[in-house]
């Protein structure tokens, strides 16, 4: 590549592959080499590039290799925009993308006061491009406010898909509903409606409802937990959502993590995981969370011992 400067863009999505037609393969990797300034590893019948963050690795292959898993949306096998590149000039970015004959939407203001993107490379494949703030953008008067809740009533938390909303008493139902089932509760804890009635109220704690943004539908439910103004660390306490694969779920990490440390400025945003929810631990770790340790069978749940991961960010970290 020479010494063409190339911009720190990441990706914070697990792929394992983007699928193009055969015919577009090599013109595919020339693409995202100087169009998202990637740098091609090695190429045997398929090809893996790296973006210039070395964060992530993409695997490309023609569309006649059958035994690849797709994680890019795409019109026909996954629709939406679940995969996110981080830019540091998302207006920048976007001409560069029309310039090379791709699609780009309208640059719109993000939750947590960054800037979204959606765009497609020119073989179809969806993705998000985000320009995160910086913690020094946001006006102190939301930094330091005393009650870092009130924000959920103030403004319209979210993204251009997701809006998070403080949970109210007639929510519970739909809240028991989603945390009990079937695929949920093996990995969520079970709490009676007295224990979410009480987190609804408590001033340190949002209890917050992901309602879909142009739709109004529930989705799921988000707890933040550390909310007071001195504290330097937010707990990410639970986050259960309906529809999954969809990218609700990176959504709202996401935005967490904009409130976190652009609009709170706090030094460290953290959750547990337990230790066979394997898929939920991926999503974490390609968002950038890292593993502090285990708590060796430290839950008692359905008549068994559980251990739970423990992950984190510092303000450091956040990209």
């Amino acid at each position: 590549m020479g010494d063409r400067a190339v911009e720190r863009i990441g990706v914070q999505s697990v792929v394992l592959g983007i699928p193009v037609p055969g015919d577009d393969y090599d013109r595919a990797i020339e693409w995202y080499v100087d169009v998202l300034g990637c740098e091609l590893v090695w190429k045997m019948g398929i090809a893996q590039v790296r973006l210039p963050s070395g964060q992530k690795l993409l695997i490309f292959s023609p569309e006649d290799d059958s035994e690849s898993i797709w994680f890019v949306g795409n019109e026909k096998d996954h629709p939406g925009f679940s995969v996110q590149f981080v830019t540091p000039d998302i207006r920048k970015l976007r001409e560069k993308l029309i310039d090379s004959g791709a699609r780009a939407g309208e640059v719109l203001k993000g939750g947590g006061g960054g800037l979204d993107m959606k765009f497609q490379d020119p073989f179809g494949n969806r993705y998000w491009a985000i320009e995160n703030p910086k913690p020094g953008s946001v006006p102190a008067a939301l930094r330091d406010r005393e009650d870092r809740k009130s924000l959920f009533k103030e403004e319209m938390v979210g993204s251009e898909r997701i809006r998070l909303r403080l949970t109210e008493q007639t929510d519970l139902d739909f809240v028991l509903e989603v945390e009990s089932a079937e695929e949920n509760r093996a990995y969520i804890g079970q709490w009676t409606t007295e224990q979410h009635s009480d987190a609804v109220g408590s001033p340190d704690l949002a209890h917050l409802i992901v309602t879909d943004r142009h739709t109004g539908e529930r989705i799921g439910y988000v707890m933040l937990n550390g909310l007071n103004k001195h504290s330097q660390s937010i707990e990410l306490k639970r986050l259960v959502i309906v529809s999954k694969g969809e990218g609700y779920g990176t959504d709202v990490l996401e935005v967490v993590k904009k409130l976190a440390f652009a609009h709170w400025n706090v030094r460290r945003l953290w959750l547990d995981v337990r230790t066979e929810n394997v898929r939920a631990e991926r999503l974490y770790a390609s968002l950038g969370f890292r593993q502090e340790g285990i708590l060796r069978d430290c839950e008692f749940v359905d008549g068994r011992f559980v251990s739970l991961q423990i992950m984190s960010m510092l303000r450091d970290e956040y990209v």
